[in-house]
């Protein structure tokens, strides 16, 4: 079966002169072999392309290809890329065919022969929520109208941080009072989620397989040493067409 991973870097040249996390990358791949390994919030400007794409190609030892959105709004901001292991027939790649005029570079989609793969960096509502409005109400509506799209021709894989996190287990502390109030954790975006999965035909692929699962995280606040107590949220996902799905004929 087709091996899709995604992983949140938050910042490229920080794995890449981190021998730990470059030692993590190898250790990912060498188990998984991912046919297609997603890397969001790379932070990569246009005139630092081509020297981490020379040294991340190294590290993968040359058995992916490699393909970036990049932010040109700022720098050292949001970015996506997706490594593609040689061998797979990929029929067309397209960056940022989301919310194009943002210009943060947000989506990669590849098109293979049997499924579409989108990889996507979010836009988080930020401090204050001042980016809220924009989210729910054009990110949101936006990404439910390109998947429906794509689906009218073959089935997706989407997956990325979504910067929300959907259900009461998805948050270790769902009833503190500061939590409704927090980017990613609002009614409204987690209404919205439920609304991307309803309208867009998706299922959530890690809840399928664990429908009871709690404690399970994705991301961590690096204050008071949350991750080594688990204090943390789910982000990130994989969705996927239901066709896909254990029910489905796919």
């Amino acid at each position: 079966g087709l091996v899709v991973i995604h992983w949140n870097v938050a910042g490229l040249n920080g794995l890449l002169k981190s021998p730990e996390r470059r030692k993590l990358l190898i250790s990912l791949i060498a188990a998984e072999s991912p046919h297609v390994l997603a890397l969001s919030e790379h932070k990569i400007s246009e005139e630092k392309l081509h020297a981490a794409e020379a040294e991340l190609k190294q590290l993968v030892l040359g058995k992916y290809t490699v393909h970036w959105a990049i932010c040109t709004a700022k720098k050292g901001y949001s970015g996506m890329l997706m490594l593609i292991r040689k061998g797979v027939a990929v029929q067309s790649i397209k960056m940022n065919e989301v919310c194009s005029d943002l210009n943060e570079g947000r989506t990669v989609t590849a098109e293979l022969d049997a499924v579409y793969v989108v990889a996507t960096y979010v836009p988080n509502s930020g401090q204050d929520l001042k980016r809220l409005q924009y989210r729910i109400g054009t990110w949101d509506v936006a990404m439910r109208e390109y998947i429906a799209t794509l689906q009218k021709k073959k089935p997706v894989v989407l997956i990325g941080d979504m910067n929300v996190a959907h259900l009461d287990e998805d948050i270790w502390n769902v009833t503190a009072k500061h939590v409704p109030k927090s980017a990613g954790l609002t009614p409204e975006e987690r209404a919205s989620f439920g609304t991307f999965l309803a309208e867009a035909d998706l299922i959530d692929a890690f809840r399928i397989l664990h429908p009871d699962a709690r404690g399970c995280f994705s991301y961590w606040s690096t204050r008071s040493g949350n991750h080594k107590l688990n204090r943390g949220l789910r982000l990130d996902y994989a969705l996927l067409s239901k066709c896909l799905g254990p029910d489905g004929a796919g």
